[in-house]
């Protein structure tokens, strides 16, 4: 039996300049090893000689750490494994520890450098190592299957023993770095799309308000869409439900427009803000109005704790006006966090480096640490509060509403804004459902999709993922080049912008009829929403929105097309070299993953036999094979005495 196991996410292999991080198959094939159910016996040093080799360790998400632990600090022991299975979470457990670095950045050595505040004290640093196996983690169903076939199996080693074939092989060679398979083309670099709108007049001339979140987190578990750190979409799902309050009551003409940002691989080495202040700098117009604010607030994590927030990196003045904000929420709770500086991740402290007089905070709901099980599959959105994700939101609202009404300035003054808090409550609820189970296929994102995301679509990934190429026209909504992700969250703010409500009962698309793709373009600078074909479900809208590629600036893509094959590549340059000097910026990692194999990664479970028994099986099947052979040659013989003119016939 071979059922594979959709119901699981794979740990792969990336590659950075200075080598690679992650689990790959050794060698070029897949491996198999009987299933065995570690205990805390297994654990204890100088124990693992009653374990046979080639075993594959079924474990709980409690004890992974500590097993990767014991890996690193036991080569003997390690030398058992062929691979491992981390079974699902029981619900409402936290896990005592995580894989990110405990400096909370994410580049190889930053343990190293002794940051001045260890924003994440429960890190290993387990996501940055070269693990030598497979590694999954399975979701509930799939930790149900694997119990029961361990369950069944018998327990005197007679009769087939569960086991599991795991195939995470890599395209390119070990040891080779992020460098060396750009060039041989047989990887392909992280990166993404940041997706910004602007909310309010367009073409107004005081700088506007920006409200940012990531789109994406880091964790060890991410092939199948980033199990752990699911979480970390709880600052996005605010800053959506933000945009769509002030998207009703816009800023007047003449305030400061707001601009909503969702960056893309921020976890990654800041790819999608220090990529857009890159461009703009270039004189890129796509990037321009979210490059050049007046004000800066970023929505990390939040919803984890209902009623409280925490202000990071904050001035007097941004302060004071999110107090004054947080006053109008009823039971929110503001205080600023105990110790300075920015939480790592955030595109706040891209736009700290270019503009440090940029006024700008970091708002989230832990104080001077991030949780315990930051980045593990305990870090679900399960965790996430509605009221408390709706009271931020509104928070946001507030605050952005009052700098915008002062054009930019710390709201001293300004009008209050009205917010239908049982409205923001459903937004939230919504936008939940689609970053869950539901995934795209909710109806939320059907709507703003117009079906272009596929009734089998999962939930948007909180892993950054692959950029394969990028487009002509950077603002076409190729789905070879930009995820469903990037497309929903272009099309959720462009009709929050417009203060549309696509979802609502008999809407019917009123824009002139487009193509998302690009064959048919919306006049004016508008933006086309919906599927991604020229018909009555596309249409324009009298908005801004943009796509930003988010990349690497140590990369440039030639001759892209937006096309999977062709003659684009990616490659190494220096252009921004000066930019990134004068702003000191550190060397870019270049994070990279392996061109995987059609079909790879994939798990299956199996029983298979024990080695006696197949070797019971093969010698009973060579005997079977003698006995054909020598079958065949009798019948030859007395086949060639039938025959005229044989030996022994009349002739």
């Amino acid at each position: 039996m071979y059922p594979h196991l959709l119901d699981s996410d794979a740990c792969v292999r990336l590659l950075h300049r200075n080598g690679s991080a992650g689990c790959s198959t050794p060698g070029n094939s897949a491996v198999e090893g009987n299933l065995w159910r570690l205990s805390d016996r297994d654990m204890e040093a100088g124990s693992g000689q009653h374990i046979p080799r080639g075993s594959v360790a079924v474990l709980p998400a409690a004890a992974l750490e500590d097993f990767l632990a014991s890996l690193s600090a036991d080569a003997a022991w390690a030398s058992h494994w062929a691979g491992a299975l981390v079974l699902a979470h029981a619900p409402g457990t936290h896990l005592p520890s995580n894989p990110l670095p405990a400096s909370g950045a994410l580049w190889p050595g930053s343990e190293a450098e002794a940051p001045s505040h260890a924003w994440n004290p429960a890190g290993t640093g387990s996501v940055l190592r070269a693990l030598p196996f497979p590694l999954f983690s399975l979701n509930a169903s799939a930790s149900e299957r694997v119990a029961a076939t361990l369950s069944r199996a018998p327990s005197t080693g007679a009769g087939p023993s569960p086991a599991a074939r795991m195939d995470v092989r890599m395209a390119v060679p070990a040891g080779a770095t992020s460098e060396a398979c750009l060039a041989a083309r047989t990887c392909l670099p992280l990166g993404g799309h940041t997706v910004w709108a602007r909310v309010g007049p367009r073409g107004s001339r005081p700088a506007p308000v920006l409200v940012a979140a990531v789109q994406d987190e880091a964790s060890l578990f991410h092939a199948g869409g980033g199990a752990g750190a699911h979480a970390g979409a709880s600052g996005l799902i605010a800053t959506l439900a933000a945009a769509r309050a002030l998207g009703r009551r816009p800023p007047a003409a003449g305030r400061a427009p707001i601009v909503f940002a969702a960056f893309a691989g921020e976890a990654w080495g800041a790819l999608g803000s220090r990529r857009l202040l890159y461009q703009a700098a270039g004189g890129d117009a796509d990037a321009l109005d979210p490059a050049r604010p007046a004000r800066l607030l970023e929505v990390g994590r939040v919803g984890c704790v209902p009623g409280a927030l925490h202000v990071h990196g904050a001035d007097r003045g941004t302060l004071g006006t999110l107090r004054a904000a947080a006053a109008a929420v009823p039971g929110l709770r503001l205080a600023e966090a105990s110790v300075g500086g920015l939480p790592p991740g955030s595109a706040a402290q891209s736009y700290r480096r270019v503009h440090p007089d940029l006024p700008l905070a970091v708002l989230t709901d832990y104080d001077a640490a991030w949780p315990s099980d930051a980045g593990t599959p305990t870090d679900g959105l399960d965790r996430l509060d509605v009221r408390a994700l709706a009271a931020a939101a509104e928070l946001v609202a507030r605050a952005a509403h009052a700098w915008a009404s002062s054009a930019g300035g710390d709201g001293d003054g300004a009008p209050g804004l009205g917010v239908d808090a049982d409205s923001l409550e459903r937004d939230v609820a919504q936008l939940l459902a689609c970053f869950g189970p539901q995934g795209l296929a909710c109806p939320l994102a059907a709507a703003v999709l117009r079906g272009g995301a596929g009734p089998g679509a999962g939930p948007p990934s909180s892993y950054v993922g692959i950029l394969r190429s990028l487009t002509k026209d950077s603002q076409a909504s190729d789905p070879l080049v930009k995820g469903a992700r990037e497309r929903f969250l272009l099309g959720y703010l462009a009709y929050a912008a417009a203060g549309i409500r696509p979802e609502a009962e008999g809407y019917v698309p009123r824009g002139r009829p487009c193509s998302a793709a690009s064959e048919l373009q919306c006049p004016g600078g508008g933006v086309c929403v919906g599927a991604q074909t020229q018909d009555r479900s596309s249409e324009c809208l009298n908005v801004t929105a943009k796509y930003v590629p988010a990349y690497p600036t140590a990369l440039e893509c030639r001759a892209c097309d937006g096309q999977r094959a062709g003659g684009e590549g990616w490659h190494f340059t220096d252009a921004a070299a000066t930019w990134e000097a004068s702003f000191g910026w550190p060397e870019e990692d270049v994070w990279a993953e392996s061109n995987w194999p059609t079909g790879t990664p994939s798990l299956s479970l199996l029983l298979r036999e024990s080695a006696a028994r197949e070797q019971q099986v093969l010698l009973a099947g060579v005997g079977v094979a003698l006995l054909c052979v020598a079958g065949v040659a009798l019948l030859q013989k007395q086949a060639r005495g039938w025959l005229p003119g044989a030996a022994g016939g009349d002739g």
